[in-house]
């Protein structure tokens, strides 16, 4: 099971520790995103929790500044038993995470092989190692900072297991880099970098030199890297799978023309680069047959749509200049290609027909709905099928045509019934019991006093109970 909870406000009593009491001995992952939580409701969630392998907090900046979190040794001895199996931790955008704060909470952990410290305050200057740490050693764990080098002491101690590390948004120079490249014995497998201003190509260049097992990196948004960056990576990087250097507006041509070297990319991200002549695009991509490419993300569509055939993701974010005319295949200059789409046809033409209901059904489905003479429970059995996914946010939806829904619509996996103040429990118990599929399940703001009715349904991943918080269920 995975749960997420983001931004409201935690007080573990009442529902909430009934339905927790319930179901954490089974949460294997944990989300708590930007929560309002005391430190005693926090140990009192995560002691439930003997099963967890993965804990996200992020937001905690209230519970951080006091710098006296975790300072209680029996709260230590009640998370060592809870959290001693976690092998994935994210501690992203803790403001006020301390050398100290940050040794105790990894004290009850046991040997992490992800690791996430992005958006945190992470000190990288000796100067103010020299300024918390004063030569005569008295001070073993800063309660004022954070430094990379107390970080780096923690990495090296895991680097048996350690796999996947992310310090995106955060000071990171080369210099720094380079020590964590060396670490003896890290064989980092996923690394990201995202918007690390300082970066240059120097320190990407000892990555490659020393981290030659890497899969995946993201150094998307480094405004210095440049094609020598790019060049190193090809040279050294053979088994890399995923590379993302969107916004790295310092790569040319001639950085992009490198990229055909890396034979194994699977996902490849190259959005918003400042490259003037495609053709570059067309020599890194094109020519060279890929066919475990599957998520690529940039503005040129010609390009690729010979050699990437088997390609499952396309991102066209901000690509002003494409048209209907390069999604449908036209340019290709084969008529016969299986993979294109002649304009005109008459696919396309049954494509825009069923675009216009949907979007004629999307405009007007709550007017349909709040219609004196035409209610959900009345809607046309084909109409509803059409709509796998209902949006409803009027009053007139009750308990009647809710039912309907799940007797004409047993196949839907999404439904979301948002501000339907009509509806009852009794309703979402029929839907536990008729809609075995349902993967979503939205009901905030709905008069659904046992929280225990999302128990009922098979393959539930997500349900939203009171409007802020969503609980995702994975099995």
């Amino acid at each position: 099971m995975l749960y997420t909870v983001y931004n409201i406000d935690i007080n573990y009593r009442g529902s909430f520790e009934l339905v927790w009491e319930q179901c954490a001995e089974d949460v294997k992952s944990l989300k708590l995103l930007y929560v309002e939580i005391s430190e005693r409701d926090l140990i009192s969630v995560l002691q439930k929790c003997s099963s967890l392998e993965s804990l996200h907090l992020a937001g905690f900046s209230h519970m951080l500044m006091p710098g006296t979190f975790l300072e209680n040794e029996n709260d230590l001895a009640i998370l060592g038993n809870s959290l001693k199996n976690v092998k994935n931790l994210q501690l992203s955008c803790s403001r006020y995470l301390t050398d100290s704060i940050f040794l105790r909470f990894t004290s009850v952990i046991g040997s992490l092989t992800n690791l996430s410290l992005s958006c945190c305050q992470i000190s990288y200057q000796n100067a103010i190692c020299k300024r918390f740490y004063p030569a005569d050693g008295r001070v073993k764990a800063s309660e004022h900072v954070l430094t990379f080098n107390f970080v780096l002491n923690f990495i090296d101690k895991i680097k048996k297991t350690l796999t996947m590390l992310d310090l995106g948004s955060t000071s990171l120079d080369s210099q720094s880099l380079s020590k964590l490249s060396k670490v003896p014995d890290l064989q980092l497998k996923t690394l990201r970098l995202v918007a690390c201003d300082q970066l240059t190509k120097d320190g990407i260049h000892t990555l490659t030199q020393y981290q030659k097992q890497l899969v995946e990196l993201d150094i998307g948004l480094c405004s210095r890297i440049t094609d020598y960056a790019v060049i190193s990576i090809a040279d050294n990087l053979p088994n890399l799978k995923s590379l993302s250097v969107r916004r790295c507006h310092g790569i040319t041509e001639v950085g992009m023309e490198n990229l055909a070297r890396l034979k194994s990319l699977e996902k490849l991200d190259i959005s918003h680069l400042d490259v003037h002549r495609w053709e570059s695009i067309h020599v890194a991509l094109a020519k060279v047959q890929r066919p475990k490419m599957r998520w690529l993300s940039l503005i040129l569509l010609q390009a690729i749509c010979r050699s990437m055939v088997h390609l499952e993701v396309l991102l066209l974010n901000g690509c002003s200049a494409v048209s209907d005319i390069g999604l449908s295949g036209h340019g290709l200059g084969n008529r016969e290609d299986p993979y294109k789409i002649a304009l005109g046809s008459k696919a396309e033409k049954l494509i825009r027909e069923e675009g216009e209901v949907k979007k004629y059904l999307k405009k007007n489905m709550s007017q349909i709905i709040s219609s004196s003479e035409c209610g959900l429970k009345n809607l046309p059995v084909n109409i509803l099928k059409e709509n796998s996914n209902l949006w409803n946010n009027k009053d007139p939806v009750n308990d009647e045509g809710v039912i309907q829904v799940s007797i004409h619509c047993p196949s839907l996996e999404e439904f979301f019934l948002s501000n339907c103040s009509n509806i009852s429990d009794g309703a979402i118990l029929v839907l536990s019991h008729r809609l075995r599929r349902l993967k979503a399940l939205d009901v905030q703001k709905l008069r659904v006093q046992n929280l225990d009715i999302g128990i009922g349904f098979q393959n539930l991943k997500m349900v939203n109970f009171f409007g802020r918080i969503e609980i995702e269920l994975e099995s």
